[in-house]
């Protein structure tokens, strides 16, 4: 395994997970907003 190439991907890596988290939430803000629209 080469050492460098791992550690030159990682900023990739970083924004990919980032990008995970930043669309989890978003669905979550938005199936909260839905569910207190849709209870009255």
């Amino acid at each position: 395994m080469d050492f460098s190439s791992f550690l030159s991907s990682l900023p990739i890596m970083g924004y990919g997970m980032a990008g995970i988290f930043i669309v989890m939430g978003a669905i979550f803000i938005c199936i909260s907003a839905l569910k207190r629209i849709s209870k009255k």
